[in-house]
């Protein structure tokens, strides 16, 4: 029986048991008092983030309270900023409340345009409304993590197609990293595991520890920082440039850099477990799809043979045994696991899924 949630539906648990230094310096910053507007510390964020995305480019930092709010203003001020009048992106893909709400019909983007695109089975890009390939100046947004559930190690190759065509086309490519950011995938940001240079990274999930902290990633080669300054990043809040949040990400960093080596051999030795004892699930008709990079494993359920319904009657099983997931995009369970997962608690949540697999479906 698992007593102890294994995952969070909100990724931004990190570690099961975040670790003494971390933890030390958050008790430190809670008795000397909560600054709730620190320059100081955003300067500082801002420098770190910059340093850890050096091998992808030169990116000024924007802290936001939420990766909805960052995708949001990264799309309007691309929208001001180069005069775009096309949004593409892909159908199924969820980006937040914002662009929910804009794909729902419930608000818009003013003089912006939404179009969707998407990719085969192949793995070729097409569209269904305007031509992503010969329009030009258009916003393109995309989460690497999506695609990857489709198409397993091909996603690099293919986010590499999207790139290219952006590039030659004129495109802003924003890339929404809000789950698969901060090194669930193995790297700080999964695109740094292709040849890519996209203009706007965002991430959000577990850079404060469960803190409120998002932050947008703006290429500064493509957008000019005093414009930045004045134009995005004046509207601060509490929720984000207070010391508590941003000293608690800039000590998250400072852990990865100082034990870099053991978190990569611990994220590789967890990769290559879960890999091992997930296997066992390929055998059931209803999975049809198992893909896993870093932390993150992806279920592709059969939607050939599955109706709607049962794809929810198995998460509220899964839900009733402590195994905390996001809801199902499509056909697609994400699953993220902490860091320090024990080996006896993902054998415990294979035997469960084994369990609720043959409840619900044989």
């Amino acid at each position: 029986m698992i007593t102890k949630q294994v995952y969070m539906e909100d990724w931004n648990r990190l570690f099961h048991n975040i670790p003494n230094e971390i933890e030390y310096n958050t008790i430190t910053e809670l008795i000397k008092g909560i600054k709730t507007h620190d320059d100081q510390g955003y300067s500082l964020i801002k420098d770190r983030i910059n340093s850890v995305l050096k091998d992808m480019g030169d990116y000024e930092a924007v802290c936001h309270p939420t990766g909805s709010d960052a995708i949001e203003k990264a799309i309007l001020w691309s929208r001001y900023a180069f005069q775009s009048n096309s949004l593409f992106k892909m159908k199924k893909t969820y980006h937040g409340l914002s662009v929910q709400s804009v794909e729902q019909g419930l608000m818009e983007y003013k003089d912006l345009e939404l179009q969707y695109f998407d990719v085969d089975s192949d793995g070729v890009v097409f569209n269904s409304g305007k031509n992503l390939q010969s329009e030009t100046n258009a916003i393109v947004l995309i989460e690497p993590l999506y695609i990857f559930s489709q198409f397993g190690e091909d996603a690099c190759r293919i986010i590499t197609q999207i790139n290219d065509i952006c590039k030659s086309r004129g495109h802003i490519l924003i890339v929404d990293e809000v789950r698969s950011g901060v090194f669930k995938t193995g790297s700080f940001v999964f695109a740094q595991q292709m040849n890519i240079r996209p203009q706007v990274v965002c991430f959000s999930k577990g850079l404060a520890l469960c803190l409120p902290l998002a932050i947008a990633c703006y290429d500064r080669d493509v957008y000019d920082p005093k414009l930045l300054k004045t134009k995005v990043d004046n509207l601060k809040s509490n929720l984000t440039i207070n010391s508590l949040s941003l000293n608690r990400a800039i000590h998250l960093l400072d852990y990865f850099e100082l034990y870099k080596s053991r978190i990569t051999d611990q994220i590789l030795s967890l990769k290559n477990t879960l890999h091992n004892s997930f296997s066992v699930l390929e055998e059931y008709e209803v999975i049809k799809n198992i893909n896993l990079i870093g932390t993150i494993l992806t279920i592709e359920m059969n939607k050939e043979i599955i109706s709607k319904n049962k794809l929810r009657y198995f998460r509220m099983l899964l839900l009733d045994n402590n195994i905390i997931i996001r809801h199902f995009e499509d056909n697609y369970l994400y699953i993220n696991f902490p860091f320090d997962v024990t080996v006896c608690h993902i054998d415990q949540v294979v035997s469960t899924f084994e369990s609720t697999i043959k409840t619900v479906f044989e």
